[in-house]
């Protein structure tokens, strides 16, 4: 096991103490869930509703998209780009194990499942003693609750089952969401479509009973002889047990007593019994924004507009749903402190064409140097081939149109410039760099001996001196290299604040338990070689 996963098991450990709410006692799908309504003569709940195989399909098809897509977690720059950061908390929370019981693929499905259904979905965010996510507890439907308490605040309040209900506040919670009029709650999708599904289950209940009927409709029994209520609920009985069901079809029936049969007229052709259900698959489709071809409705898809529907499926149906994950995300999963940090689920795969269409949008991108190779190789899951892959290529040939014509006289280059500046950034970068090293070295070996903040914070300390000696030897090797004089006053007045703040930033990182990730060392490098490149006024 590798020391991130060490120190990711002991925040896990460590935060057990910390989770509020327990798990329910018994199964969840044992549980009667609430009742959406009735309607065409059915109860339509929301276990109902995902007997319904539109409905299941609709669902399952938006979950498991989701919850296959990638959850990017990068540090935003100010000009936009993004640095991977995949050894942080929030990136094992939501790509490998939100909690020590569950997987990030099956955790993202029940969030979805339930968010699609319920409208809401509720997980309670287990938070170690420094404040810092630890894991992620989905809570069921029928045990959560948003409301307001006498302070006015928000809080998710979780019933106990035999045990005392617990009031989380609103912070401490993911929520995830759909449509909804006040923005905080989302409608109950069974409730709204209530109508449309229970038509649907009607019409699956005929089907039933048509065939379990031996495709026979039902008819009426007369006789012209005076028959008491007793012999006609005999009779009724006979007829039913002898030639009701797929079993009895088709045999004669004997009725005596002057007893005749008379068919219904009505047939499914009649009633456009077929048509009807694919008019209600479509239906269910219109309530979850699913284009029918996904969940295997055929009808009407042709070669010519699948993959634009396809396309359409990501935009309009799955784009809302992984801007709700991730704004939540970045929210409440990423430390204050952090706020530089976002998330983003990558749907990018669920886009592409076939395989030549992929292979000409690569060839368009690379060639007009929009990215490189290895970008491109590692957007196929190939490894990169090192780092002449890395460069932008255009072109030759390429041209602005004013010059279209006209034999571009090859410009004059002027002698080449020693790039000081760039060699005296380049060189401190690399010592400064050292010196947070050793400063690494430290505080692996103060975190092992340390027996509490205090201990920590003592043994850091009581280094610090040695420290700037040593980082002041790095320094002063690069003047010489650059045949520089500088006083020495100047460079300890600018090292002293940069030291400090680092040591404050390790013993902060300490205390919140999260000394992985105490420092950017290729940033904070760059930031102290650049002031120092600008003191020397090279």
């Amino acid at each position: 096991m590798s020391a991130i996963n060490r120190a990711f098991a002991a925040v896990w450990r460590g935060a057990q103490a910390l989770r509020r709410t327990a798990p329910p006692l018994e199964n969840p799908h044992d549980r009667i869930v609430w009742v959406a309504g009735k309607a065409a003569g059915i109860f339509m709940t929301a276990e109902e509703s995902l007997r319904l195989s539109a409905v299941w399909a609709c669902v399952t098809v938006i979950a498991k998209s989701l919850a296959s897509s990638h959850w990017d977690v990068f540090l935003e720059q100010p000009n936009g780009d993004r640095q991977p950061r995949r050894n942080t908390i929030a990136y094992r929370l939501l790509n490998d194990r939100p909690n020590p019981e569950m997987s990030a693929f099956g955790y993202r499905e029940a969030a979805l499942i339930q968010a699609l259904i319920y409208g809401n979905f509720f997980a309670e965010i287990e938070l170690t003693r420094g404040g810092l996510p630890a894991a992620l507890w989905p809570i069921p439907p029928d045990r959560s609750n948003l409301e307001r308490n006498e302070a006015g605040d928000l809080v998710v309040r979780v019933t106990g089952q035999g045990s005392p209900d617990v009031d989380l506040a609103y912070a401490d919670v993911y929520h995830l969401r759909g449509p909804g009029l006040d923005g905080l709650l989302g409608f109950d999708i069974v409730s709204l479509a209530a109508r449309s599904f229970a038509h649907n289950a009607a019409a699956e209940r005929f089907g039933q009973s048509f065939y379990g009927n031996g495709t026979q409709m039902g008819g009426v029994l007369s006789s012209d002889a005076n028959m008491t209520a007793e012999q006609m609920n005999e009779m009724r009985k006979q007829v039913n047990e002898r030639h009701q069901g797929p079993d009895n079809a088709f045999k004669f029936m004997f009725l005596g007593g002057g007893t005749k049969y008379q068919a219904l007229n009505a047939t499914p052709n009649d009633a456009q019994f077929l048509e009807t259900r694919f008019f209600l698959v479509e239906e269910v489709c219109r309530w979850f924004g699913v284009p029918p071809h996904k969940i295997a409705h055929l009808l009407r898809a042709t070669n010519n507009n699948i993959e634009h529907q396809g396309i359409e499926f990501v935009r309009d149906a799955l784009v809302p749903w992984a801007e709700r994950m991730a704004q939540e995300a970045n929210f409440k999963l990423i430390p204050v402190n952090f706020r530089g940090i976002r998330t983003r689920l990558d749907l990018d795969w669920l886009a592409e064409g076939d395989a030549t269409s992929k292979a000409r949008t690569d060839s368009v991108l690379v060639q007009n140097g929009l990215i490189t190779r290895n970008e491109a190789r590692k957007a196929r899951g190939r490894n990169t081939v090192g780092p002449d892959g890395d460069k932008l290529t255009v072109q030759l040939n390429m041209t602005t149109l004013d010059k279209v014509g006209e034999k571009e006289a090859p410009a004059e280059q002027p002698p080449p410039q020693p790039d000081i500046d760039g060699a005296a950034t380049a060189l401190f970068f690399s010592a400064v760099k050292r010196g947070i090293l050793r400063r690494y070295r430290k505080v692996k070996v103060a975190e092992r001996r340390a027996q509490s903040v205090e201990d920590f914070n003592q043994i850091m300390r009581s280094d610090s001196e040695t420290h700037a000696r040593y980082v002041a030897t790095l320094i002063e090797e690069v003047l010489e290299t650059l045949n520089l004089t500088v006083d020495a006053f100047e460079i300890l007045d600018v090292m002293e604040p940069a030291l400090n703040e680092e040591l404050r930033l390790v013993e902060d990182a300490y205390r919140r338990s999260s000394i992985e990730d105490w420092c950017d060392f290729d940033e904070c490098a760059s930031g102290i070689a650049a002031k120092l490149t600008e003191l020397i006024e090279v």
